[in-house]
């Protein structure tokens, strides 16, 4: 006898709302409808599937209960079907940066801003790792380690430049001139000379000691004498006290609201006279209220299988770190650059590492360690490179020193 074609009665079946009768051989079984659990043996009552935690929403969407069922809506600030939400950024995330969560860009390594449309200065916050000998030079979203004046490179070093051998100091003729590293001192006779004079020859003339003048070709600078020894400084700018009009503040064109650039994309975005950033894959310098970009001078690659440039890359690039650190805004918007210095964290093949071991991305069987006070520097050198120079429309040629810096291990030993 077949129950379920029957409601009641001696022969027929006795399941109630939110059920389903299935026949069985002698018997019959109420069945619950999707959407609602079993109550007792005729009964079923609705199932809150929210509650219950027994839906697939996505963990950036609500799930909202429905008679029988429920559906997922993606929460505000997030876009999609309710099982598959993706953030919203009102702005265009630049540079490589992505939108991970609503109006805010996750940056590469190297850049930072509300778009990831500004370069992150590794030599104005401490994050570089160049020796005594050498100078950090910025470059957008890398650097380099170059000598500083008064070294010279030779194979891996930077060695001093003897200006007294090449005469190519500013002590008076009448003047000693000693060689110190990366420079030099005038000294007159222990015994006396009453000719000698610790004078600076300066541009083909002589100035007194304490005498300050600038050069004919750069009136912004300012050199003084000093016991025979010339030097040459930028003038400090100071924008909160500066004023427009005034002759000495020319020399101060990041300070003049005027000589400033607007973002090619991103029209609230506005560069100071001599700053930099990327747009479509080429280096943009604003001078004096006017920008000129040049195509992208690409980083050197510190691992060994680089990964394609992709759609929103303008260089290849390694592998993103697989400890954690892969991106280092993060790592600075937590911590002040004497934090991420020598002694508490270790930078290798491009990124930051805590004290202790961890796995090199591209050397699948070598451990690496980090030890506490110890991050050692290594410069190789890299090439000669030729760079439109944006201000004087002239090619220059420099030279220069990739820093690499490396934790020490051993391979052949892991």
């Amino acid at each position: 006898v077949d129950e379920c074609t029957q409601q009641g009665g001696l022969n027929g079946n006795h399941c109630h709302l939110n059920t389903r009768c299935v026949n069985t051989f002698g018997s019959y079984i109420c069945e619950c409808l999707p959407g609602y659990r079993r109550q007792d043996k005729f009964n079923c009552v609705e199932m809150d599937e929210c509650k219950s935690g027994d839906h697939n929403c996505h963990e950036n969407a609500d799930c909202i209960n429905t008679l029988g069922s429920y559906h997922c809506q993606c929460k505000e600030g997030y876009t999609g079907n309710g099982r598959d939400c993706k953030p919203v950024c009102n702005q265009t995330c630049l540079n490589g940066g992505e939108c991970r969560s609503p109006n805010v860009c996750t940056c590469r390594t190297g850049y930072i801003g509300e778009s990831c449309e500004k370069d992150l200065d590794e030599c104005a916050t401490g994050l570089h790792r160049c020796k005594d000998t050498t100078d950090c030079v910025n470059m957008p979203g890398w650097y380099f380690c170059k000598c500083k004046a008064g070294f010279e490179t030779k194979g891996k070093e930077c060695v001093d430049i003897d200006e007294c051998y090449l005469n190519t100091h500013s002590c008076h003729p009448t003047a000693r001139c000693v060689n110190t590293p990366g420079h030099f001192r005038c000294e007159c006779p222990v015994e006396g000379d009453p000719d000698c004079r610790l004078s600076c020859m300066f541009e083909d003339r002589e100035l007194r000691d304490g005498d300050k003048v600038s050069p004919s070709n750069a009136p912004c600078k300012l050199c003084t004498c000093s016991k025979g020894v010339i030097s040459c400084v930028e003038p400090p700018c100071n924008c909160s006290s500066w004023r427009p009009g005034v002759v000495s503040e020319l020399c101060c064109p990041q300070c003049d609201p005027k000589q400033s650039c607007q973002h090619q994309e991103l029209q609230h975005v506005t560069f100071r006279s001599g700053e930099q950033w990327i747009y479509q894959c080429q280096t943009c310098e604003c001078l004096y209220g006017e920008f000129d970009c040049w195509k992208l001078e690409c980083p050197p690659l510190t691992c060994d299988n680089p990964m394609p440039a992709g759609p929103a890359d303008c260089c290849p690039r390694c592998p993103d770190d697989r400890c954690g650190f892969a991106n280092l805004t993060k790592l600075i918007a937590s911590s002040s650059a004497e934090d991420v210095g020598v002694g508490t964290t270790c930078l290798y093949g491009n990124h930051v590492y805590p004290p202790g071991p961890f796995k090199y991305p591209s050397r699948e069987c070598t451990t690496c360690s980090c030890k506490v006070s110890f991050v050692a520097s290594h410069y190789v050198p890299y090439y000669y490179y030729m760079h439109l120079v944006a201000l004087q429309k002239t090619t220059a040629i420099r030279t220069f020193l990739i820093l690499s810096c490396f934790i020490q291990f051993r391979e052949d030993q892991v």
